[in-house]
């Protein structure tokens, strides 16, 4: 079964720095930690899983709307 996952990207000091979602976590992952300019600043990552893509991206909407993230662009005007 296929899991999609709503992970979050924490500094060390718990400020919430972006929400993702994947079907593929490992690579988007490694993706980020290749690529990201802001990956140093990562001090966790927290995963929920979803069985359906629209949940989960339902859920990536409402916790960039609600939650605030610093890095995230898409969607902060979204708020159910």
């Amino acid at each position: 079964m296929k899991h999609h996952c709503l992970y979050r990207h924490w500094s060390e000091d718990d400020d919430l720095l972006y929400v993702g979602i994947t079907v593929c976590l490992h690579d988007r992952i490694g993706h980020h930690r290749r690529e990201a300019l802001w990956w140093p600043d990562v001090g966790k990552i927290t995963i929920e899983r979803y069985l359906t893509s629209e949940a989960v991206s339902l859920a990536e909407m409402e916790a960039v709307a609600r939650e605030n993230p610093q890095l995230n662009i898409r969607g902060k005007a979204y708020v159910p």
